[in-house]
């Protein structure tokens, strides 16, 4: 096991925000920092946290503005109007987005693992959000500018049998 502040599984989140937010909202990443102290959750933002079971033991959350999310969106379906969908269909998208990113952080930290476990992605509550916003030994938090946006990520817990 390593510690989820460890400077490779950082770098492979940078490496699975990144790749994942090009391929699916042609967005790059301009900028990270890592968080010494929870961020005030601003108004219009949406979440979701996934728990990656094994061979991590991690919950993977993610925060972003709503603006943020219309805009990938729209990258996403540009045939559809984003202004005009339901709630529901923006809570599916960003578990979606949080699935594909945890996913692909889970497969450059344990490359080697062929079986891996992950749950089903759900919607952040406030509590849930203040729980995984706060850096401490048992969590690293990042944000990250995805072009004009920011974007939070969350993890929680530890990998196991990383790559070295």
């Amino acid at each position: 096991m390593i510690d989820i502040s460890d400077k490779a599984v950082i770098a492979a989140l940078e490496q699975s925000i990144g790749e994942t937010f090009e391929g699916i909202a042609f967005a790059q990443i301009l900028s990270s920092q890592k968080l010494e102290q929870a961020p005030e959750r601003a108004d219009g933002t949406d979440g979701a946290y996934i728990d990656l079971v094994e061979p991590a033991e991690v919950r993977f959350t993610m925060l972003m503005t709503h603006a943020h999310l219309l805009d990938c969106f729209a990258a996403t379906y540009p045939d559809l109007d984003p202004e005009r969908l339901p709630q529901e269909a923006y809570n599916d998208f960003v578990k979606e987005l949080t699935n594909t990113c945890a996913g692909h952080f889970m497969s450059i930290v344990c490359p080697q693992r062929k079986d891996m476990h992950i749950g089903l992605p759900a919607s952040a509550t406030d509590e849930d959000l203040k729980a995984a916003l706060q850096p401490g030994t048992a969590a690293t938090v990042m944000r990250y500018r995805v072009e004009d946006h920011d974007l939070l990520v969350s993890l929680a817990g530890s990998v196991g049998e990383a790559q070295g």
